[in-house]
């Protein structure tokens, strides 16, 4: 198989149409089932490692735009990876850390844009526009994750917490308790800007479903008039049974 036929097979694997199911997928099981991995050796955190790396790569083929647009996108990514590979081998140190962190919410954001800018604003199919909706929801809760850690690292009293050990995926599971605005108390965040993260967080989370559910609900309304609009017109111009004029 040529170089050609591999690049257009996985640019119809990452198509449009299947792109946001396949970015939906590996989110989910990022968010829900790697923290039940991360504990059992070194072979599964390198797993969670590529999963993400998956999940970045997906994002960035799944946007039908320009291929300048992709590559830029991938070049992005790869500095994100070539961050967090080296922060894997020098755990201890905070500033490779906040660039890991902080190259990889810019790429988060720029997905979750461009997402919102294909899938949603243009109105696509209706299935994969619910489809990046719920992904562009998910990347949320994955970025503010980031921007906390973030916080963490240059202030470690930045959060009171019965947890000795806050690690990504406590982050991870803060904002989204913060997304969904269910605050259950056990990680709370002292510091300044560390609140003022939360306070966005909930109200962009909050924002985004009203303004999502209205246009579903409004976009679905127009479809089913212009379908009963069609119907009648349909039914008006059939013949009458009988020859009758």
């Amino acid at each position: 198989m040529t170089w050609r036929k591999c690049e257009d097979y996985l640019l119809d694997l990452w198509s449009s149409v299947r792109g946001p199911y396949i970015l939906l997928g590996l989110l989910v099981f990022h968010i829900f089932f790697s923290p039940l991995l991360v504990g059992h050796g070194v072979a599964l955190r390198a797993l969670m490692e590529i999963l993400f790396l998956l999940i970045l790569v997906v994002g960035a083929f799944t946007i039908s735009l320009s291929r300048s647009v992709k590559i830029i996108t991938l070049g992005f990514v790869i500095l994100a990876l070539a961050a967090r590979s080296l922060r894997l081998f020098n755990q201890a140190h905070p500033t490779i850390a906040i660039i890991d962190n902080a190259l990889t919410a810019l790429a988060l954001i720029m997905f979750a844009i461009m997402l919102i800018r294909q899938f949603i604003i243009q109105e696509v199919q209706l299935k994969p526009c619910i489809a990046a909706s719920v992904a562009v929801y998910l990347l949320f809760g994955l970025l503010w994750g980031r921007l906390y850690e973030i916080v963490f690292l240059l202030d470690p009293e930045a959060f009171s917490t019965s947890d000795a050990n806050l690690d990504a995926f406590s982050f991870i599971y803060f904002s989204f308790v913060t997304l969904v605005t269910i605050g259950y108390g056990d990680i709370v965040p002292v510091n300044p800007l560390a609140r003022n993260l939360a306070i966005l967080e909930g109200v962009i989370g909050q924002l985004y479903l009203v303004i999502l559910i209205s246009s579903f609900v409004s976009d679905l309304s127009i479809s089913t008039k212009k379908a009963a609009k069609i119907g009648a017109c349909e039914n008006s111009v059939k013949p009458k049974k009988g020859g009758e004029q």
